[in-house]
């Protein structure tokens, strides 16, 4: 994100960062099937991303998620 799209919280620049994170974590799955300790440690805009896709794909898994700075309700 460039520094616009992250002072203009609309939804359309939230929904494409999230479109580009789980293209990414889908991406890396392809790269490595075998994998079977991923982690995901995010900050801040990141621990929302990370939020919202589980809210979309709640079969998603990972090893250990970290949020740090984190702007998710507990």
């Amino acid at each position: 994100m460039n520094i616009l799209e992250f002072l203009l919280p609309t939804p359309y620049f939230r929904n494409t960062a999230k479109l580009m994170v789980w293209t990414q974590i889908q991406h890396a799955k392809l790269l490595h099937p075998n994998a079977s300790r991923v982690s995901v440690i995010a900050h801040s805009f990141g621990t929302y991303v990370i939020a919202q896709i589980f809210k979309e794909q709640f079969a998603l898994k990972f090893h250990r998620i970290i949020f740090c700075g984190s702007v998710v309700r507990y």
